[in-house]
């Protein structure tokens, strides 16, 4: 079991690399003499602050927690979060404006968004706040309008229907990306990874924010030569007696070993190129809680998500 971090007064035993409140003091040093403490408005190196959104789609926590997941330890160690709502259009739009999961009680950097973000949009770009202890203060409709106005370049893909560009109740999410790809089925993160390799590949200099979604980790929980039927949905709401808590957890953990393994190189690169990372789920799922399964309701099976936070040097 890996080591996780709940809330003061209530600790799980981590072997874990945390590496945000490090990599938090390293950017703080750099930066300093050229910006007043968070909350900037412009970049201080050029190529420098690059960040990585990455939602791995329904994962619940207690599933990461049990999991054995080397590659995304390297970025850091993953707290329990609340989701911002309980399924993947909601959730989504309110990351995109900077309410990412977090915990309240946590003392951890970047844990609490209601205190410290690493993005948040300027509602009222004329009030001055007091105290603002965000990284990133950006203009714009969202996160990602607000990445383009500075002058990166912005890069997404999604897995789930909610990222299908072609339903208007999507295009909200989707629409700012200078370069979108959206693989047409939950079980495609080979093509992601692919497809953002590519992109990295042909990079320039300018600053970069990356968001991927991940649907391996979804419902009917399935990955690429996966050795059950993605056909037989072991977490149907609208069938709760054929429903089976044990294979839920079976093929989720199965599903995240997987993204794991395949995530490695691309995380890998992209921290060699000093990317800050924030790694999710977008909520969980119900297996049989109070008689419940799947998402789309207000539980707390719904709510508890992980959260893997590292702010990195900027690039040199």
């Amino acid at each position: 079991m890996k080591t996780v971090k709940l809330h003061e007064g209530a600790r799980y035993t981590s072997g874990l690399r945390d590496k945000t409140r490090a990599g938090l003091l390293r950017w703080l040093a750099r930066t300093e003499s050229c910006a007043s403490r968070l909350g900037l408005r412009e970049r201080c190196v050029d190529g420098g602050d690059s960040f990585a959104l990455i939602t791995i789609d329904s994962l619940r926590f207690d599933i990461y927690a049990n999991t054995a997941t080397p590659n995304l330890d390297t970025v850091g160690r993953g707290i329990r979060a609340f989701a911002p709502a309980n399924f993947t259009l909601p959730s989504h739009m309110a990351m995109f404006v900077g309410f990412t999961p977090g915990d309240p009680l946590s003392g951890e950097p970047f844990a609490n968004p209601k205190t410290q973000r690493l993005w948040k949009m300027a509602v009222n770009p004329d009030r001055k706040l007091a105290q603002n202890n965000h990284l990133l203060e950006l203009e714009g409709e969202n996160i990602v309008d607000g990445f383009n106005r500075r002058g990166d370049d912005t890069w997404g893909t999604g897995s789930v229907r909610w990222f299908n560009p072609k339903f208007p109740a999507t295009r909200p999410l989707v629409q700012h990306f200078q370069e979108y790809y959206y693989p047409g089925r939950l079980h495609f993160l080979e093509d992601q990874v692919e497809w953002v390799d590519q992109k990295l590949s042909a990079r320039g200099s300018r600053p970069t924010f990356l968001f991927m979604n991940i649907g391996e980790t979804h419902v009917p929980y399935w990955h690429k030569d996966a050795a059950w039927d993605p056909r037989c949905n072991p977490c149907d709401p609208k069938a709760p007696d054929q429903n089976d808590r044990d294979e839920c957890m079976r093929r989720q953990r199965a599903c995240l070993e997987y993204v794991d393994a395949k995530l490695g190189a691309l995380l890998q690169r992209l921290q060699q190129l000093e990317f800050s990372f924030l790694i999710c789920s977008d909520h969980g799922d119900c297996w049989g809680e109070d008689g419940l399964w799947e998402h789309g309701i207000n539980h707390p099976a719904v709510f508890e998500v992980p959260l893997i936070t590292s702010v990195a040097a900027s690039s040199a």
